[in-house]
């Protein structure tokens, strides 16, 4: 396997607590990256009940004046808009 896909197949597996106290092993899962052509994010908070799966098709990102636009800005803004909305 390539070097540089190796990086695509890791993730996060955190430990935490759910409403009562009662621990939750992994409470939280995620993953994210891409390969040419999308870009991708996964989410899943076990002690809030939530998660997040985001999908992209394409992986060019640019600036614009003071903006960052393309895929990979696209994915942070849907990101921050489900973290907002579900705290």
């Amino acid at each position: 396997m390539p070097e540089d896909y190796a990086r695509l197949l890791t993730y996060t597996l955190a430990d935490g607590q759910d409403a009562g106290g009662n621990r939750i092993i992994p409470c939280y899962l995620s993953h994210s990256g891409g390969h040419p052509g999308f870009t991708s994010r996964f989410n899943v908070d076990r002690a809030k009940k939530n998660g997040i799966v985001i999908m992209i098709n394409g992986n060019e990102d640019w600036q614009k004046k003071d903006a960052e636009y393309g895929a990979n800005a696209l994915r942070f803004d849907i990101y921050e808009a489900f973290q907002r909305a579900y705290r």
